[in-house]
């Protein structure tokens, strides 16, 4: 970051800061309070363009102290095992931003998480998002969103002289089951100074005036480049947890949440490309294996390839599940295993059995040999 030759500090402060601040430290900070385009006065009106591009090229490169992330990122694990919760870890396809619409004298602004200093995407815009996938593109029940997400003010209900904003909404004011976490980085993620070239903003902000020849859209009018501040090469980690009581299964909407990022995207400009991610598999299940005991991992291994294989219906000769939990019927893992992850296996095994069997899913095998579900109620029970 750069040095300041002004700032709105005391004088006698002013020369220790060039030699306080670094590379680890808040750029946000810098971002939002520390602009240098401004004149003794703070004159708007007389801000020079060139230190806007200047700013932004100050807040570029790695952002974010190693530590500091590595010690949310821990927090952020042990909070979610103990509220029974998953991570997910995913990475930018491209570039990602969030925020442009905040307030900034650099005329785009930027999220940045107020004590990490970098990009991060607030929880409530992560639940948004998961909700917008729900509703648009899977078949779920409206009393399923509903005990997903929460009561919305667009469904019908009491008066709409009872909605802060005018609208109807429902009787039931109901808090949704699944609690969703903000996302952070996993480690310092890089900045860069992007730049859109608006046409024809005149027309937009001035079509009503009559002096239309200056005004009038066409090829004519030259671009106007506009830099703003964007993130790439991050990876970030989502947390998805269910409420104190709730059975909601969570791996529907982690599926969801995975689905979301890679088609719908997530902060602005995604339908230029922006805000896509692909899950880590690899780095989730590494994250996993660090926190999750043995039987919570091959629960959660269950339940997501039983959420691919509903994807694509019923196949019994190749079905994963199935094999999976011959292998632990032959081995016997499970008899270690808590009395409750017994029994969610066994609720995971009948859901799985049903949809690819149907009725012969507990049924005798030809030999006369017990089914796959007797053999592990068998084993579990002793």
């Amino acid at each position: 970051m750069s040095e300041y030759s002004y700032c709105p500090l005391p004088s006698a402060n002013r020369s220790r800061l060039a030699a306080a601040h670094n590379d680890d430290g808040h750029k946000g900070l810098v971002f939002t309070r520390l602009f240098q385009g401004y004149n003794a006065k703070f004159d708007k009106d007389k801000i020079d363009p060139a230190s806007k591009t200047k700013a932004l090229q100050d807040c570029a490169g790695r952002c974010g102290n190693p530590e500091a992330l590595q010690a949310a990122c821990e927090r952020l694990t042990a909070l979610t095992g103990n509220l029974g919760g998953e991570l997910r870890i995913f990475r930018t396809d491209w570039h990602f931003v969030t925020g442009m619409g905040n307030a900034s004298p650099i005329e785009n602004g930027f999220t940045w998480h107020p004590t990490l200093g970098t990009p991060y995407i607030p929880g409530s815009t992560v639940k948004g998002l998961v909700r917008a996938w729900a509703e648009a593109y899977t078949d779920l029940p409206s009393a399923e969103i509903r005990r997903w997400f929460g009561s919305s003010a667009r469904q019908v209900g009491m008066p709409a002289n009872d909605s802060p904003d005018g609208e109807k909404i429902t009787e039931e004011h109901q808090a949704g089951e699944l609690i969703f976490m903000d996302a952070i980085p996993l480690e310092p993620p890089q900045l860069s100074v992007d730049i859109m070239t608006p046409h024809m903003g005149k027309w937009y902000e001035l079509g009503h005036s009559q002096d239309k020849k200056a005004i009038l859209p066409g090829d004519w009018h030259a671009p106007v480049p506009v830099p703003f501040l964007v993130t790439r090469e991050a990876k970030f980690i989502f947390s998805i947890a269910p409420r104190r009581g709730s059975t909601v299964d969570l791996a529907p909407v982690l599926h969801a949440l995975e689905q979301a990022l890679a088609w719908l995207g997530v902060g602005s400009k995604t339908a230029a490309g922006y805000g896509h991610m692909t899950l880590e598999k690899g780095l989730t299940e590494t994250l996993q294996a660090s926190t999750l005991s043995e039987d919570e991992q091959m629960l959660q291994k269950l339940r997501r390839l039983f959420t691919n294989e509903q994807a694509f219906g019923p196949n019994p000769a190749s079905s994963e599940v199935r094999l999976l939990l011959q292998a632990m019927a032959e081995k016997q893992t499970i008899l270690n295993w808590p009395a409750d992850s017994q029994q969610r296996l066994l609720a995971v095994a009948e859901e799985a059995l049903k949809f690819h069997d149907g009725d012969r899913w507990n049924k005798q095998t030809k030999k006369k040999k017990p089914s796959l579900y007797q053999r592990l109620s068998e084993l579990i029970s002793g």
